[in-house]
């Protein structure tokens, strides 16, 4: 039952992104070095110019080796050649999290690995888990640490591969019932509930972490304007204590926001958590529960603010999409901004990225609204379908 291809295999996908980007870079380089170097650096000593095109090489290397690496694993669906994908309901009760989309679900098969398994398929995607994401994003940010960025996009790929057996059986005659009793009706209607409430959780604990790092964001940026400002006070009088006031101030300033934001986001993420606790344990009819229809009744007054939750943490829903449009719009940025200085040819190349990256973001907003809209339509007929069971006189 395992998949034999060449792409499960990270060290072929390794292979392919090297031998792809260390020609073409070396390709673009050629064609625009000479707009590209600085014109100091071209008469200065040989081992700065060394310096400097080890670094360029690094760096413009480091973008192109991880973009074709990320289109070759986050990129392609992949197709398994024998046996059946488990369902959501089974998974969730062999302790899998779980989250459903339009026409598929995600699988958390590693702590930085989602598998992505679309309804009536045997096909799949893998793909990062949010905080795999936002150290992609960052890495791409930083310049000359792109590099850390292929290491990671094969990690991830590589234990969404191992994870794959683990979610796949034989074939085996289906399991779903011709008619429909109450029964089946408030299960459904519980892991619906179940899957609503983990992913809130989760996009929560997300929306902290993104919340930490935009903190931390500014208060580097006040630290470095802080700097600049103090550099006549440094280099004049020698004298570092505005400075160090300073710094002390914007270190009290971040840690009191992060904690007030984990204190209020942790609260609220606990509930959720509580609420998907309780839920899973009605699925699993765990002793002590109680009713499940109570459960399930108590549960829908929290439906509305589930889905306005998943309805606001579109971004982690579909993180390949997501760093896809992040890495388009700030390539596009980068390039019109820098097309006067080092080559025109960027200048087109940035025009390009932010069209397709603003294309994406606005259609990536509108899916996002319409699948909302269809989740709640979907949950108003479940609960319509068993309150039809439960009204007195219905028979099946």
């Amino acid at each position: 039952m395992e998949v034999r291809k060449l792409l499960s295999r990270w060290w072929f996908v390794a292979l392919v992104s090297l031998a792809i980007g260390i020609p073409a870079t070396l390709l673009v380089l050629s064609l625009a070095w000479r707009s590209v170097i600085p014109s100091m650096l071209s008469e200065g000593p040989s081992a700065y110019r060394l310096l400097f095109m080890i670094s360029f090489f690094m760096i413009y290397a480091g973008y192109l080796i991880s973009f074709i690496c990320l289109f070759l694993t986050f990129g392609p669906r992949h197709v398994i050649n024998g046996g059946r994908f488990l369902g959501p309901d089974d998974l969730v009760r062999a302790g899998y999290q779980v989250a459903r989309r339009k026409g598929s679900f995600d699988v958390r098969v590693a702590k930085y690995s989602v598998l992505r398994i679309y309804e009536g398929e045997r096909t799949f995607r893998c793909l990062p888990t949010s905080t795999a994401l936002w150290a992609l994003v960052i890495v791409f940010m930083s310049g000359q640490l792109v590099v850390f960025a292929f290491p990671i996009i094969l990690y991830v790929h590589n234990r969404c591969w191992k994870g794959l057996e683990a979610v796949i059986v034989e074939e085996g005659g289906s399991s779903a019932h011709d008619e429909r009793d109450v029964a089946d009706m408030v299960e459904d209607s519980l892991m619906g509930a179940y899957l609503l409430a983990r992913e809130a959780a989760n996009i929560k604990r997300s929306a902290f972490h993104d919340h930490v790092i935009i903190i931390v964001v500014f208060a580097l940026a006040s630290w470095v304007a802080l700097l600049a400002l103090s550099v006549q006070d440094i280099v004049g009088d020698r004298s570092f204590q505005w400075l160090g006031l300073g710094t002390l101030l914007i270190a009290v300033v971040a840690i009191t926001g992060a904690l007030i934001l984990q204190k209020r986001s942790m609260e609220e993420v606990k509930r959720e958590e509580r609420w998907a606790e309780r839920l899973l344990s009605a699925i699993r009819k765990e002793d002590g529960v109680g009713s499940p229809i109570e459960l399930l009744l108590c549960a829908c007054n929290e439906v509305p603010r589930w889905l306005a939750v998943q309805r606001k943490g579109i971004w982690f829903r579909e993180p390949g999409k997501t760093l896809l449009i992040f890495i388009l719009l700030y390539l596009g940025v980068s390039a019109v901004l820098q097309y006067n200085s080092i080559w025109w040819g960027f200048l087109l190349f940035g025009l390009i990225c932010l069209a397709i990256g603003t294309f994406l973001f606005l259609k990536h907003i509108i899916s996002a609204g319409f699948e909302s809209r269809d989740m709640v339509r979907e949950w108003d007929r479940r609960i319509s379908e068993m309150d039809s069971l439960l009204e007195p006189g219905q028979e099946r």
